[in-house]
C-alpha cells in the first residue's frame, strides 16, 4: 500500500449530530409545508427546487473531498465517481423541469434519462471502490443471503411485469436497467454498512 492510499487521521471523526438532527428537522419541516400548507402547484415546484439544491450540493461536497483528500488516490477517484453521480442527476432534474415547466411536454422519454440512469453506476463505483480499499475479501458462503434478496427482488419485478405485458416491450427492459442498478446499488450500501458495524469481510 502506497502512501497516497493511507487514509488520512479526520476521516475518524465521529459523527456531527447536530447536523443529523438538522437534516430530520429540515425533512420535517418540508413535509408539513408541502402538505399542510403549500398548493399543489407550490409544493410541486418547491419540490423541484429541494431536490436540485441537495443533488447539487453533494455534487460540490464530493469535489471538496476530493480537493481536501487529494494525496490520497481510493478517496479521490471515489469521490470523483460520487461527484459525476449527483451532478448528472442534478442535470437531469433541471432537464425535467424545463420539459415540465417551461416546455409543456412530457418529460418521458427526454434527454434527462441518460443523466437519471448515471446516478446508479457512478454511486456503484464510489462504494465499490470503498469496499475494496477497506476490506478486499468480500465473497463467501455467509454473503448468499444478501445476494439473494435483490436477485427475488429483480425476478419479482420481471415476473409481475410481464404477467401484465405479456412481452416485453421498451419500458420494460428500461424499466429493468433501473431495478437491477438500484438492487445493486441496496446491496453495496447495506454490506458497507454492515463492515463498518464490525468485521464483516474476515
Amino acid at each position: 500500500m502506497s502512501e497516497h492510499d493511507i487514509v488520512p487521521a479526520t476521516l475518524k471523526d465521529t459523527i456531527n449530530y447536530k447536523v443529523v438532527a438538522g437534516i430530520i428537522g429540515g425533512i420535517v419541516l418540508y413535509n408539513i409545508l408541502t402538505n399542510f400548507v403549500f398548493d399543489e402547484i407550490t409544493a410541486d415546484f418547491s419540490g423541484y427546487v429541494l431536490t436540485m439544491t441537495v443533488y447539487f450540493s453533494v455534487g460540490v461536497a464530493s469535489l471538496l473531498v476530493v480537493k481536501h483528500h487529494y494525496g490520497t488516490i481510493v478517496f479521490r477517484k471515489a469521490y470523483t465517481a460520487l461527484a459525476i453521480a449527483y451532478f448528472s442527476i442534478f442535470a437531469a432534474e433541471v432537464i425535467y423541469f424545463v420539459y415540465d415547466y417551461i416546455l409543456l411536454l412530457d418529460p418521458y422519454p427526454s434527454p434527462a434519462d441518460p443523466f437519471y440512469f448515471a446516478l446508479y453506476p457512478f454511486t456503484i463505483i464510489h462504494l465499490i471502490l470503498n469496499i475494496k480499499f477497506f476490506k478486499p475479501k468480500i465473497f463467501n458462503v455467509e454473503k448468499i443471503p444478501y445476494i439473494l434478496f435483490p436477485t427475488g427482488i429483480i425476478a419479482a419485478y420481471v415476473i409481475l411485469s410481464l404477467q401484465e405485458l405479456e412481452e416485453p416491450n421498451f419500458d420494460f427492459w428500461y424499466g429493468l436497467i433501473f431495478v437491477v442498478d438500484l438492487q445493486l446499488l441496496y446491496l453495496l450500501l447495506y454490506l458497507e454498512l454492515e463492515f463498518s458495524e464490525r468485521d464483516f469481510w474476515e
